[in-house]
């Protein structure tokens, strides 16, 4: 099975948009880092990646000393946090896609030979795989779009227009 790693953006906007759940449902095995998960200061969305991460849906990588010094050497030398650095690394590690919308990351991971996803991925996963329909897809979407800075204009009217006209 695949590896997909989740950075925080990633996880924010899913729990905003709730596709949390539809995501979980694809075939793939999801982790994040603890450094990800300390991150993440609001009770609710703690209480939900909890569940997932209890019920197994999450798996969270800990790092150890020699792993934890690499983070901090790839963090001083760029504009990347410690925790977006921890996904990279921990997408090496697990020879994974990295699932983010950080524009840093993206590019530091794509020159590094990473293969590197986003939320629209997604939503053409959750399509593909019959998970949701094409029209849901597309108001997810519009919702993603309104609320984040993250998301290429062209692409999401692409999408948009291809999954409302699947609809008819």
């Amino acid at each position: 099975m695949r590896i997909i790693v989740k950075d925080a953006n990633i996880i924010f906007s899913l729990l905003d948009s709730e596709l949390m759940d539809l995501c979980l449902k694809l075939d793939y095995e999801f982790w994040t880092s603890d450094f990800v998960i300390n991150e993440i200061e609001d009770t609710g969305q703690k209480r939900k990646i909890g569940k997932y991460v209890k019920d197994k849906r999450i798996n969270i990588y800990s790092y150890n000393g020699e792993e934890v010094a690499q983070i901090f050497e790839l963090s001083e030398n760029r504009s990347l946090s410690d925790a977006d650095c921890s996904v990279f690394l921990l997408t090496q590690i697990k020879n994974g896609i990295l699932l983010s919308s950080d524009r840093a990351l993206r590019a530091f991971a794509t020159r590094n030979g990473i293969e590197v996803k986003g939320m629209i991925w997604i939503l053409d996963e959750l399509v593909k795989n019959k998970i949701m329909d094409p029209s849901a897809a597309a108001e997810k979407l519009e919702f993603i779009a309104e609320n984040s800075m993250w998301l290429p204009a062209s692409e999401v009217e692409s999408r948009i227009n291809r999954w409302k006209g699947m609809s008819k």
